[in-house]
């Protein structure tokens, strides 16, 4: 989706630092593994409860010893038989509860999705943030470089006494305060750094990163209801429907075919090879266990819409934030772009003027801390826009 390559691939058995090749890598997260099995092992119950479909076969032996007794006729007896059981009616429940199974398995299979794209739409952002604070370091690298060239400027002209010492302690001031934040930068980065390696569960080399290509077009959806969240608790809501049908059946009688075939016996007064019986059973009391029940899964229908209700306005939130935030950084970038390239040529204009003696070196300092923060303004906002961009194209995607 992403072919974007973004450096080379450094050391063996280390991953190079691609956008693409970080959200491949995610497959293998935890989490997502975890969300496999819960859909594997609902699959499975499904097969599980299929078998209250099928006859029950069982086979069966019995060998009784008699004791002492005054029968002349009595002896030891044995008896091995096939027994067969087969449900005909349960309120037709055990049908129910399979349909309610698959539901079930469905929504495992909706929480993958969703717990798939929320883990890339984490990936894209820490790394659009490690590619803005890589941005930022180089930038305090250059005011550090910028401020420490002042430095030996300045100490040249104390020398022939053009400048004060002041100027000198000032600029000095300036070099040790950038220094300072490039030592936080790097600590900041190595932390990104290592959160982005524990997330795909993969050593990724990170430097020389090059920004993937720029969304500059945005298709934007009116709906959010195909959101793998929503279905979920759609799929979820359904299943609490048909549990509450599944409660209502315990009310109706139910009914079994039972068979016996004797493959082997001795001494029985019955010479019959095989007999078979429908029993009926009907329900009439139970101590309100079942009216309790069918109250519980009325309540469990209700909850399950206020779930929903709750989710769609999460989802809403979530997605129309990132969205917002593409649209209002957007409409800034063009205006930081002219605000960093206006305030470079102030730096330049105002370096100039110094050299002639027409400002002093406390305008220079601050016209550069201006420069430089607004090129950081700039950048920052331009990654955060791209990294909005992308997270919502992978949040709605096939919604």
């Amino acid at each position: 989706m992403f072919k974007v390559i973004l450096c080379s691939l450094v050391t063996a058995g280390v991953y190079a630092a691609t956008l693409e090749r970080g959200l491949e890598l995610l497959e293998k997260n935890e989490k997502i593994k975890s969300a496999v099995i819960d859909f594997d092992r609902a699959e499975n119950n499904v097969d599980f409860l299929k078998g209250n479909v099928y006859p029950d076969v069982s086979l069966n032996g019995n060998y009784s010893k008699l004791g002492p007794g005054t029968g002349i006729e009595e002896k030891d007896t044995t008896l091995l038989s096939v027994n067969l059981t087969q449900p005909l009616f349960r309120g037709l429940r055990e049908f129910k509860t399979i349909e309610a199974s698959k539901l079930y398995s469905k929504s495992k299979l909706y929480i993958k999705d969703s717990i798939t794209r929320e883990l890339k739409s984490l990936f894209v952002s820490e790394y659009f943030s490690l590619l803005s604070l890589y941005k930022e370091r180089d930038l305090t690298q250059r005011l550090l470089d910028l401020s420490n060239k002042r430095v030996n400027e300045i100490n040249d002209r104390v020398r022939i006494g053009k400048s004060k010492r002041a100027d000198l302690y000032t600029a000095k001031s300036q070099a040790f305060s950038a220094e300072s934040l490039l030592q936080e930068l790097n600590s900041k980065i190595e932390k990104a750094k290592i959160s982005i390696s524990l997330l795909v569960n993969k050593q990724m080399e990170m430097t020389n990163m090059i920004p993937p290509k720029e969304i500059s077009d945005l298709y934007v959806h009116k709906n959010y209801d195909g959101y793998p969240t929503l279905k979920t608790y759609e799929a979820l809501k359904e299943a609490a429907k048909l549990g509450l049908k599944i409660s209502k059946g315990a009310h109706l009688p139910t009914v079994d075919l039972k068979a016996n075939y004797y493959a082997s016996k001795s001494n029985l007064p019955s010479q019959r090879d095989w007999d078979a019986s429908v029993v009926v059973t009907l329900p009439l009391y139970e101590g309100g266990k079942t009216s309790a029940d069918v109250t519980d899964k009325a309540l469990a229908i209700n909850q399950a819409e206020y779930d929903l209700m709750s989710a769609k306005k999460s989802v809403v939130q979530m997605i129309d934030t990132i969205l917002t935030e593409y649209q209002t950084g957007q409409r800034r970038i063009a205006l930081l772009f002219k605000s960093k390239n206006a305030a470079k040529t102030s730096y330049e204009e105002l370096l100039r003027e110094y050299n002639l003696g027409l400002i002093t070196n406390l305008d220079v300092i601050q016209s550069l801390n201006q420069y430089i923060d607004a090129e950081k303004n700039y950048y920052k906002t331009l990654y955060t826009v791209q990294a909005s961009a992308y997270r919502y194209k992978i949040l709605t995607e096939n919604i």
